[in-house]
């Protein structure tokens, strides 16, 4: 999941045709979960690219990715406990310094705002939402051609019009009534008279 992420910002980020990496931006990759990963009990886990080799060999990419485990035991700056302890338990008891102070801000911000509620989502929440969205197009590209491939059996022919029309057909239910008209239709120009009845 990180990879893509990191692919997916590092390609935001660099212009058509432009093929010099060096211009990327130094990007740091933040994930924090309520479980540790890793299994150490760490509350901060820190990785970059080094060689196996040579460790001493300095590599830098520019790229830092960070796993906070709000459930850790170990490590960690006064200011990450606090932190993490806030985003554990989100409660005004928890805001003992200027950082929590600030994420409590913005969460109280979010509940207060619910049209703010997708700049805050998490990763989870997007990949679910764009898998639905896939799932939602697959479903509606499914039932557009059924419809098409019945009207093959009826008179006349299809013109690209109908099919654009068709193609610009979002509402499940008006898809699921006119699957319906392609089953019975004689013709084409029928179903047409009955998709612009429902229009």
């Amino acid at each position: 999941m990180m990879r893509y992420r990191q692919a997916k910002i590092d390609s935001g980020r660099m212009k058509k045709g432009d093929n010099k990496y060096r211009h990327l931006p130094n990007l740091y990759m933040i994930l924090i979960t309520d479980f540790d990963l890793f299994g150490e009990g760490q509350r901060l886990y820190t990785f970059q690219h080094r060689c196996l080799e040579v460790p001493e060999i300095p590599y830098e990419d520019g790229l830092r990715i960070l796993y906070f485990n709000t459930k850790g035991t170990r490590g960690g700056s006064q200011s990450v406990q606090n932190m993490l302890n806030y985003l554990q338990e989100s409660k005004a008891t928890s805001v003992v310094d200027e950082a929590a102070r600030e994420i409590d801000g913005y969460v109280r911000g979010v509940k207060e705002n619910p049209k703010a509620e997708e700049a805050y989502m998490t990763i989870g929440d997007i990949i679910d939402r764009e898998v639905e969205e896939a799932v939602e197009n697959t479903t509606r590209s499914t039932k557009i051609n059924d419809i098409l491939e019945l009207l093959e059996d009826a008179e006349g022919d299809i013109s690209e019009v109908l099919k654009e029309r068709l193609s610009a057909m979002t509402d499940p239910e008006q898809l699921k009534t006119l699957h319906k008209f392609a089953a019975k239709a004689e013709s084409v120009a029928e179903f047409e008279k009955r998709m612009k009845e429902m229009e």
